[in-house]
């Protein structure tokens, strides 16, 4: 990357720095971004530089500040929360009344565009930005997504998605039609149940009782409703105490059992209607999703299979029991239960899995409570198996060039909901952010 951006240039992170006194240094001594090799990478690269010209700083700075609620003399390196902004600073933001975007702009100025670039410009101009329910999962090829508002049901043809997605998650994103195909244009933000409620109510309030006005509003403020997104999010941090969605207190719990025959096993796992395999078997292992099937939107647990040993992992003391009752009446002549473990997990930050449901406090976790519990999630995230990652830990993936791609990637995606250094993650692992 460093032999083929100037030093003058804009940098490739976003943020509006040139690239001498941003990434430079770090790219000369660290693993490198991917180059971009594809057709679709390197006519982005060209449009978002294309942008960053466009907009004088003030403009671009004041943006931010709405989008984000800070400016760029604000960040301290680089914030993976600054590409979805310049994502939107690209299609979606509007100088004056009718004026283009800045993608309209460049499919408008530059000559000697190819049909496939041209293609993939209007695809991006015409993108549009929208909530969705995830309506049924593929998994490894894409997610069946609808409207929130209208029900306009899309597939979208998205692997990352189809990995971790469940029917019933919301997704904030802006999706592109490429000759009858839709994708993702850059990652999405998931809406948490806890508020569902309180973001829908503004819609409807500022859009009106309207389905279709109320699917128009959110195409036409993403600026303002990924801040609203993010304003919900920290008071609710702020002054609620979170539960699992059974209201049960937030335990990571676990059951281990020795199998006595793999393949009698996995035919009962496969054919459970309340277990689903994620991933594909990697390294010996294998992951499963342990779905709570009265409601959407919902995990109960996960199940980790790896030769003769399997792990049941839940987020309540509750879930655990009914975990392990249904392990025993689907396998019990086949699994020898060794042993159980738990850790009380502070209850103010967030479920450890599945989704969630709140329960007002008053008093609130300090800095450093926070800070540690962090921390100590994290150490253990990097020996979890991740559906992410096709089932492997993050550790296991890093023993491969592709697999250290993949981890950066998930880190800097983690990055931009969690306000966490995850430098010091990525160091554990041998890379660098």
């Amino acid at each position: 990357m460093a032999d083929k951006i100037g030093r003058n240039q804009p940098c490739w992170c976003g943020s509006g720095k040139k690239y001498k006194t941003c990434h430079l240094d770090s790219d000369r001594g660290a693993i490198s971004p991917p180059e971009p090799t594809s057709e679709r990478s390197r006519l982005w690269q060209r449009v978002l530089f294309a942008t960053l010209d466009y907009y004088p700083k003030a403009i671009t700075d004041a943006e931010m500040h709405r989008y984000l609620g800070f400016g760029i003399l604000d960040v301290a390196g680089r914030d993976d929360r600054i590409p979805p902004f310049v994502t939107w600073l690209t299609i979606g933001f509007r100088p004056g009344l009718g004026s283009q975007t800045a993608v309209e702009r460049f499919r408008a100025d530059t000559r000697g565009l190819k049909p496939s670039e041209k293609r993939l410009l209007d695809s991006w101009a015409a993108s549009r930005f929208s909530l969705h329910s995830v309506v049924a999962v593929d998994r490894g090829t894409g997610i069946s997504v609808q409207d929130y508002f209208t029900g306009r049901r899309v597939f979208v043809a998205d692997k990352m998605s189809s990995q971790d997605a469940h029917p019933g998650l919301l997704i904030l994103s802006r999706v592109e039609e490429d000759d009858g195909v839709y994708g993702y244009t850059a990652d999405g933000l998931r809406l948490e149940p806890a508020i569902e409620a309180d973001f829908v109510a503004h819609i409807r309030k500022m859009a009106g009782d309207s389905d279709s006005d109320c699917s128009d509003y959110v195409h036409n403020h993403e600026h303002v409703l990924v801040r609203l997104l993010h304003d919900l999010r920290s008071r609710r941090a702020q002054n609620t105490e979170i539960r699992n969605s059974d209201g049960d207190e937030l335990v990571d719990a676990k059951a281990y059992y020795r199998v006595l025959d793999l393949r009698k096993l996995e035919d009962a796992l496969s054919h459970h209607p309340a277990i689903e395999a994620i991933g594909d078997p990697t390294g010996g292992g294998r992951s499963f999703v342990w779905l709570n099937r009265r409601r959407i939107q919902n995990v109960d647990g996960h199940l980790f299979l790896d030769g003769d040993q399997l792990r049941l992992q839940v987020n309540s003391e509750r879930r655990l029991l009914m975990g392990m009752l249904l392990l025993r009446k689907m396998a019990g002549d086949i699994l020898e239960f060794e042993r159980e473990e738990s850790t009380p997990l502070p209850n103010r930050l967030g479920e450890f899995t599945g989704s969630s449901s709140s329960v007002p406090k008053s008093d609130r976790p300090s800095p450093q409570e926070i800070l540690e519990f962090k921390m100590e999630f994290y150490r253990r995230w990097l020996d979890d198996r991740i559906p992410a990652l096709a089932g492997q830990t993050p550790r296991e993936a890093c023993r491969l060039p592709s697999g250290q791609a993949k981890v950066l990637a998930l880190l800097r995606k983690m990055q931009i909901d969690d306000d966490f250094d995850f430098g010091t993650v990525a160091e554990a692992l041998g890379l660098k952010l």
